[in-house]
């Protein structure tokens, strides 16, 4: 089944309902700490900057805390956390369901920009054929993490690939749900965070 990209929208388009949620919440969020299972880790990998706290992460817990940790090179460098409202919350869970629902097969998936590529070759179109990002980042979005029922789903240059090959709908998911905790990871109520103590 071709399914268009109507996840990926205008940027005021694609926040509408997260801004929503935050306008019923008053626009306030208190500092928290991630207790119990976690939802959802989602890291986010730089290709081009070396070193050893690199990696931008973003947790998300049973009860709707989000809790961010910036790497070194960022000016936010540190843990940072907000409580989602219930609103926020429900978004992101149908955002990721998205995804969580499909069979995400990345060698399959894979074989399939192989073969549009060889296609546009043969035929080109609007979309010139190259299946390679330079500088590309990397993103990990574990579902359930330490449940029986954890699974992580990864791609490299997933927002370019997710655009291009609409013929692969299971990468206009992921990126629905990827870009959703990116968004929230960039909110201006993010508190700095203690993870030992809380708030500093």
């Amino acid at each position: 089944m071709r399914v268009s990209i109507a996840t990926i929208q205008p940027p005021m388009l694609r926040q509408a309902p997260l801004l929503l949620a935050l306008c019923l919440s008053g626009g306030s969020a208190l500092a928290c700490q991630p207790v119990g299972p976690l939802r959802y880790v989602l890291s986010h990998i730089p290709s081009e900057i070396g070193g050893q706290d690199t990696i931008r992460r973003v947790e998300v817990g049973a009860e709707g805390c989000l809790w961010v940790h910036y790497p070194a090179w960022d000016r936010r460098a540190g843990d940072w956390s907000m409580q989602l409202s219930g609103g926020e919350l429900a978004e992101l869970e149908q955002r990721v369901q998205r995804v969580s629902t499909r069979h995400f097969d990345t060698a399959q998936l894979q074989q399939g920009k192989r073969q549009i590529d060889a296609q546009l070759q043969r035929a080109p179109d609007s979309r010139p054929a190259l299946s390679w990002v330079a500088g590309a980042s990397r993103h990990e979005l574990q579902l359930a993490p330490g449940s029986e029922q954890a699974r992580t789903l990864a791609w490299t240059a997933l927002q370019h690939d997710a655009q291009r090959y609409e013929e692969l709908p299971e990468l206009a998911a992921l990126w629905s749900a990827v870009e959703a905790l990116m968004q929230l990871s960039e909110d201006a109520r993010l508190q700095p965070l203690d993870r030992q103590g809380g708030q500093p």
